[in-house]
């Protein structure tokens, strides 16, 4: 699957190495922090990090989703994920500031 780009979300199906992680920069990509979000791993396992390479780490396993919920209060700015050996995550992203209309 390749990268989405909407006026309010990112989404992409990726694979990561040791030698190929991944730096998402909400702020490049969105335009703004998002506050909404998930991580799910499909294959192998990684670690991530929210915001800042020297904040603690999160590992995450196959079929781990990390989920971020708009009632937690996140500032995403910039999320860094890692793998030791291989792995294939998919991922979604939501705007703060993005309005949800329904109809």
């Amino acid at each position: 699957m390749s990268q989405k780009l909407g006026m309010d979300y990112v989404s992409e199906s990726k694979s990561i190495t040791s030698t190929t992680p991944l730096t998402l920069n909400m702020i490049t990509l969105l335009g703004n922090s998002a506050n909404i979000g998930w991580i799910v791993v499909d294959t192998g396992s990684i670690t991530v990090q929210i915001n800042g390479i020297s904040n603690p780490t999160i590992p995450l396993s196959a079929t781990d989703t990390l989920r971020f919920i708009k009632e937690d209060g996140w500032n995403l700015k910039t999320i860094y994920i890692k793998a030791s050996s291989s792995a294939t995550i998919r991922y979604f992203f939501k705007k703060k500031d993005a309005i949800t209309l329904w109809v």
